[in-house]
């Protein structure tokens, strides 16, 4: 038979071209995932085709080339016994961790990458428990090196390289102090959409270390602020706008709360305040307990400020710092607020903190602990431990500043006052201070006045004469005088000015103090260097003064109210709440170191005033604050010190109720609770046919001790009412609280019995 021969037809051609083409399809994609030069032979780049928004009606006929880009899986290979070993009982601050494993669809690469080491700062127990991203605490800390890249041979086996070597854990910049689990994340630029490949297993790291901080409290506590003293207008009438209304300082017994039955009893005169927070001065001690490790590197324990207060969003700032050295971890003390002058600049410790703009009555300062890493590629010094929690320190009071004349036609003159909330273990504090007279001009002396151990200061300054021609009467000169502490202030670039301003370290009442800029004269810039005395009222017109919606109110007498056995109603009571228990937007706390608000409003947690949020504003932001910051609030005012004045207890930024709501609240209790529970407890007949002098007096203590004192805390206070016996409801009036509201409910009673009988006590 003869032989056949056929030549080969199109399918068999196509199937020997077949490997040559896949092989270059290969090879062209792993150039453009690598970044590298166009194919050979490539058609010229098609023009783009423009497509209407929407769905296009008509597909484009043009041709479109692109390429295809695999789906990348890395698979890491178990990490080395040595590398978990040397993470659990650490002999070195830096551990090489080899990273390979197979790559898929990658091959003969050489890759950018980024390698990040995925920190989960838990103990070993819970760090099993808890995944990772679920915890707010984990981070990723890149890792030192100039580059990091992927490195793929032809079999898709691959290895992670910074700088051509192993990557390098260092304890110090990856911050692995304490215990938890450590693993790490790979990202990379191309292929375009590749998903962060992460390591599946976490390694225990163990790395024990921290800083105990004691707090030494001098034995004798700081004098404390007194209440500003201040002349009493007359009542304003009960038509008064709120909003426009001013009122006294708060009455410490204040502690009602609207939806409450039975508030507080009224407290004891001297009440126990608790333990005092700390002051300016106070010294606190910090005592390292430090892995062995981590005494061998240098290390820098920093105090910082909260800039702003503790819900600034600035960075906190160094107001003070000690190095360790190498093998060296003695505890420190520091005097809270104050530098110690070792770098011989200063000659005297002055104050350390900064914010010159602080609202409040406290500075709020944490710690830092830095660490030098060994690693030559990474930072010089890394943060490694830090507080959580904020320190509260208490800020000094200006109490008293005035100046007295010694002898006018000398031109002699004393200035005298007083600054309390210094802690007896401050080192000492001078002050400067200078005469201002009516047109400005300045009367500075060379000495300076320390602070007393009470907190007083006195100086004799020569100023102005009061000269006179014969036969004429010697006008005594109009002066007045500034004070400056010697507080070394810090700029942005943290350089150590000789003195800063007075604005971040002093309280004091606005209607009595204010500040002074040598140029400007009286201004309510706290970034000036000086604070007036209280002749400045009447010298100087008063620019720009905040407004603090505060002014003494003297409680209405006993007559008031128009006829004394017509009805009462709220608008009769009202200027006895605001008499006695104050008008106070924002919120702070009574001599019980209750949180307190609005008109005497007791606020036992932080979601009874997170309940009131709608009626709240940040004054800073101009916003309705959300429930996070009121809760914030509240517990930075329930940490200060109780029996301070209101103003003390400020915060930053400042959240203040709607006036309207603050008269609400007292309207609501005392119609819905408070005169219901008179009717129930007297009778409702008999309490309305009480003299309204009585009545007021007896709603006042049902309102500041709580509707429920009459049957329970004094029942024959209740027996006297009853009896209508007057005299006798006068003796048994409540002895605790403010000696001036119990003589004053007194006389409303005493008046009730010359309504009955005509007859006067």
């Amino acid at each position: 038979m003869a032989e056949r021969t056929t030549a080969p037809g199109p399918s068999a051609a196509t199937g020997a071209r077949r490997p040559a083409r896949a092989a270059a399809r290969r090879a062209a994609s792993a150039a453009a995932v690598a970044g590298g030069a166009p194919r050979a032979n490539k058609k010229p780049e098609p023009k783009p085709t423009e497509i209407p928004l929407g769905i296009a009606q008509v597909l484009p006929t043009k041709e479109i080339e692109g390429e295809l880009v695999p789906i990348v899986t890395l698979h890491f290979d178990p990490t080395p016994q040595n590398v978990a070993q040397a993470l659990s009982e650490p002999k070195s601050l830096l551990v090489n961790w080899p990273i390979t494993g197979k790559a898929s669809n990658l091959h003969d690469l050489t890759l950018p990458c980024v390698l990040s080491w995925r920190v989960n700062p838990l103990a070993k127990a819970d760090a099993v428990e808890m995944d990772w991203h679920k915890n707010p605490d984990t981070y990723l800390s890149q890792v030192d090196g100039a580059k990091s890249e992927l490195k793929i041979d032809g079999q898709g086996h691959f290895q992670v390289l910074v700088d051509g070597k192993a990557p390098i854990l260092d304890f110090i910049s990856a911050r692995l102090v304490g215990r938890g689990l450590v693993g790490y994340s790979l990202s990379m630029p191309r292929p375009a959409g590749t998903a962060v490949q992460e390591s599946e297993t976490e390694l225990a790291f163990e790395l024990l270390g921290d800083i105990q901080v004691e707090l030494l409290l001098s034995k004798t506590p700081p004098a404390a602020p007194k209440p500003a003293a201040s002349a009493a207008p007359a009542a304003p009438a009960a038509s008064s706008a709120l909003a426009s209304m001013s009122v006294a300082p708060p009455d410490a017994t204040a502690t009602y709360r609207p939806d409450m039955d039975d508030p507080p009893e009224e407290p004891a005169a001297e009440p126990d305040a608790g333990p005092r927070s700390p002051c300016l001065g106070d010294r606190m001690r910090f005592t390292s307990h430090l892995h062995k490790l981590l005494q061998q590197t240098e290390l820098e324990l920093r105090v910082v400020e909260k800039e702003s207060g503790i819900f600034a969003e600035h960075p906190d700032v160094m107001a003070w710092h000690r190095l360790y050295g190498k093998g060296k971890a003695p505890p420190f003390e520091w005097k809270i607020g104050f530098t110690d002058g070792s770098s011989g600049v200063l000659a005297e410790p002055k104050f350390s903190y900064e914010d010159d703009e602080e609202e409040g009555s406290t500075f709020e300062y944490g710690w830092e602990l830095h660490a030098k890493s060994t690693n030559p590629n990474a930072a010089r010094f890394m943060p490694i431990l830090a507080s959580k929690e904020v320190i509260l320190v208490n800020k000094p009071y200006l109490d008293s500043f005035h100046v007295e004349i010694v002898d006018a036609q000398a031109g002699k003159y004393l200035v005298k006052g007083s600054i309390v909330g210094f802690s007896h273990d401050a080192p000492p504090i001078r002050l400067t201070i200078w005469l201002i007279d009516r047109v400005g001009e300045r009367y500075p002396e060379n000495s300076k006045p320390v602070l007393g151990e009470d907190g007083s200061f006195e100086q004799v300054v020569f100023g102005p004469r009061a000269d006179a021609p014969t036969g004429i009467a010697l006008e005594v000169p109009k002066v007045f005088a500034i004070l400056s502490l010697m507080a070394a202030w810090k700029t942005d670039a943290l350089v150590v000015s000789p003195e800063g301003s007075v604005g971040g370290f002093l309280g004091f009442d606005s209607e009595r103090f204010a500040y002074y800029h040598l140029q400007k004269g009286t201004t309510t810039e706290s970034k000036t260097l000086w604070v007036c005395s209280e002749e400045w009222v009447g010298i100087t017109p008063r620019l720009g003064k905040k407004s603090k919606d505060q002014v003494a109110i003297t409680a209405p007498g006993p007559s008031a109210g128009g006829g004394q056995y017509s009805l009462l109603v709220f608008d009769d009571v009202w200027n006895d709440i605001l008499a006695w228990e104050g008008f106070v937007r924002h919120m702070y706390l009574d001599s019980k170191r209750l949180v307190t608000v609005g008109a005497g409003c007791y606020l036992p947690t932080a979601e009874d005033a997170a309940a009131m949020k709608a009626h709240f504003l940040n004054r800073q932001t101009k916003t309705v604050p959300d429930d996070a910051l009121i809760r914030k609030t509240y517990a930075t005012v329930a940490k200060m010190p109780g029996g301070q004045n209101w103003a003390n207890y400020e915060t930053s930024p400042l959240l203040e109720l709607d006036p309207d709501y603050v008269k609400e609240l007292a309207r609501g209790y005392m119609e819905d609770k408070a005169v219901p529970a008179m009717h129930n407890t007297f009778g409702a007949q008999k309490f309305d046919g009480f003299p309204k002098c009585a009545r007021r007096a007896i709603l006042d203590i049902a309102y500041n001790a709580g509707i429920a004192f009459f049957d329970a805390k004094s029942p024959q206070l209740k027996a006297a009412i009853v009896a209508k016996d007057w005299i006798e409801a006068a003796a048994q009036v409540p002895k605790p609280g403010r000696a001036e509201r119990r003589a004053w409910r007194q006389e409303l009673f005493e008046y009730a019995h010359f309504i009955d009988t005509g007859e006067k006590v």
